[in-house]
């Protein structure tokens, strides 16, 4: 099988014009070649480029890309130059969909994992479209925002939680935006959500959306993204029964004591 059968479907699956302007998504290292197997990680590190380079894949594929901005010289010295020359050196051809993925597949996925219905996108990313980042639904079920939060640390598995709100608050009404979600408060607050479900949360961003009537969940950046492995080891296992498919362990980038 060769990388661009691969990279085809992938291509169909999430367009790369479905991605934020400022994304960088697609094929970023390597070119065409004959792969036997694939390696999904989240993220590009050097510790998950050393394990794929050990499995011997052909192809890594993640969720946020490598390169974001133009590289004037690739040097062992830096940080992303020392990985696409490691990718470069082993034969490994490197693709990454974040945004577009975000916008075609995440929002739903992270919806369905919390039984969210009636859903919207959160944040729209394209005039032309209905398409959007993140969701927003009503619960099958009224519940207390502790009840909700005990729901999403068993539903992503998360290793923690910081919960901004009274745990006796009742929810019916919530939005999910995996990664990065400071930008969706005032849109939530906007949609009337009794709760935001998101990563990357700071002290202040948290008492304040409090303060204007919005709980928040922080289940951290990997505790919700990390179902993009899962997804999309299940979908190419389906579409390329030959190839094979190896899913990055957990990597949470920190612990807490």
């Amino acid at each position: 099988m060769q990388c661009f059968d691969v990279i085809d479907y992938l291509n169909g699956l999430c367009p790369p014009e479905h991605a934020e302007s400022w994304d960088n998504v697609g094929l970023l290292v390597g070119g065409n070649r004959a792969i036997s197997s694939v390696y999904i990680a989240l993220d590009p590190t050097d510790e998950v480029i050393e394990t794929c380079a050990g499995e011997g894949c052909e192809l890594l594929i993640t969720h946020h890309p490598l390169i974001f901005n133009g590289l004037k010289n690739i040097s062992e010295n830096d940080y992303i130059g020392r990985r696409v020359l490691k990718l470069a050196e082993d034969g490994i051809s490197y693709f990454a969909m974040h945004t577009n993925y975000d916008v075609d597949l995440m929002g739903d996925l992270a919806a369905e994992r919390i039984a969210l219905r009636n859903c919207q996108p959160l944040l729209k990313t394209q005039e032309f479209d209905e398409t959007g980042i993140g969701r927003i639904g009503d619960l099958a079920e009224e519940m207390t925002l502790g009840q909700f939060a005990e729901k999403i640390k068993s539903a992503f598995d998360a290793q923690g939680l910081h919960v901004f709100g009274d745990p006796q608050q009742k929810i019916s009404y919530a939005a999910v935006l995996p990664g990065s979600g400071k930008s969706g408060i005032d849109t939530a607050i906007t949609f009337g959500a009794d709760v935001l479900v998101t990563g990357d949360i700071d002290h202040h961003a948290g008492l304040d959306a409090v303060a204007r009537g919005l709980s928040v969940i922080d289940a951290g950046h990997y505790g919700l993204e990390h179902i993009f492995i899962e997804d999309l080891a299940e979908r190419l296992r389906d579409q390329f029964p030959d190839l094979r498919i190896i899913e990055d362990s957990p990597r949470d980038p920190y612990f807490s004591l």
